[in-house]
């Protein structure tokens, strides 16, 4: 009987641990969904497996001009997800914050500084 109530918590705590990590990231996912329907610079970096040639993406990175707005709900997004991260990473530089947290192995990371266009970028990662 103690086996079996032990063997069911510990299923629970897996399963639950899971879908924490799944919506941990749900506002900067969504954040980064408006931020691909923006015009600007994408890169993608995918690794390719032997089998079938199947291609991973490891990273995706978006350069768009600065929004004043969009970078609003982009630090309200980190602000949202920050509890759940694993690891956080925040600096300040000349008055602007430079964010990367990471939930597992997945890393979304933002930096304000403006390139030569005026652009910021946004960056998700899968280690």
């Amino acid at each position: 009987m103690k086996t079996n109530r032990l063997i069911i918590t510990v299923v629970l705590i897996i399963t639950g641990s899971f879908f924490m990590n799944l919506s941990a990231q749900e506002a900067l996912k969504a954040v980064m969904e408006k931020i691909e329907k923006t015009e600007g610079n994408k890169r993608i970096v995918y690794t390719i497996s032997g089998e079938k040639s199947k291609r991973k993406t490891i990273m995706t990175s978006i350069s768009f001009e600065y929004n004043e707005e969009l970078e609003k709900e982009i630090l309200a997004a980190f602000e949202k997800d920050k509890d759940q991260a694993d690891r956080k990473i925040e600096s300040k530089e000349n008055g602007e914050i430079s964010l990367r947290y990471s939930f597992g192995k997945i890393s979304y990371s933002y930096s304000p500084k403006k390139n030569k266009k005026g652009w910021v970028s946004f960056t998700v990662m899968e280690d």
